[in-house]
């Protein structure tokens, strides 16, 4: 079975959601796809007290669909402060975190690429509550699991057959 099968299915169950741009709606140069957990905390009214963390990643992911330019690195050793999208451990699982890095100490978002320029986020957590990174990323190979099954997320060789439009850091 193919992940734009399973994307589809999800999407009818209720499981996962084509994340609208708020500037230009689903016409977008690449594709976000999100989980409940991951809409609601992104979905206004952003009223608690760290709600304007919620608000940055939304516009975050907004950057994301309307092409802009991402630092990107590979080594999930070695993240710069400054990365906003790295590969996390174990690398053969595929999983990627989006790092909202402001304000404060922003939000990390865990999901894969289904295919270039298509993320789907399954998880998300305030970069300050993480107590065990790797807990977090084994949350979202579970969550990844229970939707997909054995579909697992694009393996490839180049950053570039991930991504376009991005700054390899």
């Amino acid at each position: 079975m193919s992940i734009r099968v399973e994307i589809e299915r999800l999407e009818l169950e209720g499981k996962l959601f084509c994340l609208e741009s708020t500037f230009s709606g689903l016409d977008t140069a690449r594709t976000a796809w999100v989980s409940q957990e991951v809409l609601e905390a992104i979905s206004p009214p952003y009223r608690d007290r760290r709600g304007h963390r919620r608000y940055e990643f939304r516009q975050f992911l907004d950057g994301w669909l309307e092409y802009g330019l991402f630092s990107v690195t590979e080594d999930p050793d070695n993240k710069p402060e400054y990365a906003m999208l790295a590969r996390v451990k174990p690398i053969e699982k595929e999983l990627w975190d989006f790092r909202v890095t402001a304000p404060d100490a922003g939000i990390r978002a865990f999901g894969g690429f289904a295919e270039l320029d298509t993320f789907v986020i399954l998880t998300w957590e305030y970069r300050d509550d993480i107590i065990d990174f790797n807990a977090e990323v084994e949350r979202c190979m579970i969550e990844w699991r229970d939707m997909f099954g054995t579909v697992t997320p694009l393996k490839k060789v180049a950053l570039n057959e991930y991504l376009s439009h991005f700054l390899a850091v």
